[in-house]
């Protein structure tokens, strides 16, 4: 899921319409549905106000967001520094 896809799941999933949700920001429905469609960048003041009219975080937003692979990549690069770590703290220990 991209981010415009993790907002509308989050806005349907909390059964708001795109007018309830655009009322609870301050901006049109129509801006909204161009956020769902990925038509608009979101500022980060946008992606903050959007979280908090959805009941969650904007980590959660951005987390959700993240392609499965990205993810994988990630904790594959953070486990090899770990053990890169311990690598070396173990020689140095001898």
């Amino acid at each position: 899921m991209n981010i415009a896809q993790t907002i509308k799941y989050i806005r349907k999933h909390r059964g708001f319409s795109q007018k309830e949700l655009a009322q609870k920001v301050g901006v049109a429905a129509n801006y909204v549905c161009k956020i769902e469609k990925g038509e608009v960048n979101i500022s980060p003041d946008m992606l903050s106000k959007l979280s908090e009219a959805l009941n969650v975080s904007p980590d959660t937003i951005m987390l959700l967001s993240l392609d499965p692979t990205t993810i994988r990549h990630e904790l594959a690069r953070q486990q090899l520094e770990i053990a890169q770590s311990v690598v070396s703290r173990f020689e140095l220990n001898f």
